[in-house]
């Protein structure tokens, strides 16, 4: 109904609006569009920024993602992309 509505970052920051952090479960302020971006965490497990999304797949990707935060997203990335330079502080000590 109105091109506000149709923008991307409006649809994203509705979608974010009264949801917490699937990994850590802090809440979402205001979105820090020019730093901080949160991400969407698939079905697969995996987080994506959320400009790895087509727009013609926006609606379908949010109906089955989960919110996450920039803090968690960029730890998990690292862990997935380098492992070799993350340490795992939870697990016990052998």
């Amino acid at each position: 109904a109105s091109p506000e509505g149709c923008l991307v970052r409006n649809i994203l920051t509705k979608w974010y609006e009264g949801k917490v952090c699937a990994w850590c479960g802090q809440p979402f302020g205001e979105i820090d569009w020019a730093g901080r971006k949160p991400a969407l965490l698939g079905a697969d497990g995996v987080s994506v920024e959320w400009s790895e999304v087509p727009a013609d797949k926006l609606h379908e990707t949010l109906a089955a993602a989960s919110p996450v935060c920039f803090a968690c997203h960029m730890a998990n990335r690292l862990v997935r992309e380098h492992p070799e330079l993350a340490v795992d502080r939870a697990r016990p000590k052998e």
